[in-house]
């Protein structure tokens, strides 16, 4: 059995949100101890780590830990589109589907 594809792989995770109208919408979850963003729509599916210091505003601290087009993927590991980066992207799809499956999100 082969990997799904970038654009497969994004399909998957469109299906999930548009099934739980959360297409175009941002949600929050947690994992690992820590708070992220996470927005899908048709174009990209990104997740977002949410600097959890308070004295700074929210919006400007944090970064990109995943991002998912059809054509691309970048996560935390290796060269973008390479198979650190594939790998990575892969795991944050099935925790961020787990969150939502078991309706652990905001």
């Amino acid at each position: 059995m082969r990997d799904p594809s970038p654009a497969e792989l994004l399909a998957e995770v469109q299906a999930a949100f548009a099934c739980r109208d959360l297409l175009d919408r941002p949600v929050r979850l947690s994992a690992g101890g820590k708070t992220f963003r996470v927005r899908c729509d048709q174009v990209s599916f990104s997740v977002y780590q949410v600097n959890e210091h308070h004295h700074i505003p929210p919006g400007i601290p944090g970064w990109t830990v995943c991002r998912l087009t059809c054509q691309d993927c970048l996560g935390s590991g290796g060269d973008t589109g390479g198979v650190g980066q594939v790998e990575s992207v892969r795991q944050w799809v099935r925790t961020v589907l787990g969150a939502l499956e078991a309706g652990e999100y905001e």
